[in-house]
């Protein structure tokens, strides 16, 4: 899943931001919040920065 979109088209979208949970750590979901044209946040997210939102459910080893 891309992260970041440069307005300048070049070398394009990438995946640039991450979330590395450590070993002890179950990853249950994970996704980019990367909103689409008329939603609640695509203004925010297309002002803001070129990156988006990188989220992680998990589980933390006992």
């Amino acid at each position: 899943m891309d992260t970041a979109d440069w307005p300048d088209g070049k070398p394009g979208n990438l995946r640039v931001s991450y979330v590395l949970p450590s070993a002890g750590m179950e990853v249950l979901d994970a996704g980019v919040v990367w909103p689409e044209a008329g939603e609640e946040l695509y203004l925010a997210a297309r002002t803001a920065s070129a990156h988006r939102l990188v989220w992680v459910d998990l589980v933390i080893g006992e």
